[in-house]
């Protein structure tokens, strides 16, 4: 069965991405940035999958959080 059979029952589907700059408030010390990139499929009934990722790379400042990578798979379903 082609790929194109497989979605024809996934009614839409959005991909989207966001870059964030951190930095500390009173000292505007640079604190690292993040990248959250995310693809959602509305699936057949009402049910709904997500795939979510995000990238935080901390600055080289010993206030900075650790570097961090996070992966997510989301099932919903909305009546």
């Amino acid at each position: 069965m082609r790929l194109a059979d497989r979605l024809r029952g996934w009614r839409a589907w959005q991909f989207g991405a966001v870059h964030h700059d951190f930095s500390a408030q009173r000292t505007g010390d640079d604190l690292g940035s993040e990248w959250n990139l995310w693809l959602n499929f509305d699936l057949p009934r009402d049910v709904g999958l997500s795939f979510q990722y995000a990238d935080f790379d901390g600055s080289d400042s010993p206030l900075a959080p650790a570097d961090r990578r996070k992966q997510r798979v989301v099932l919903t379903y909305s009546r």
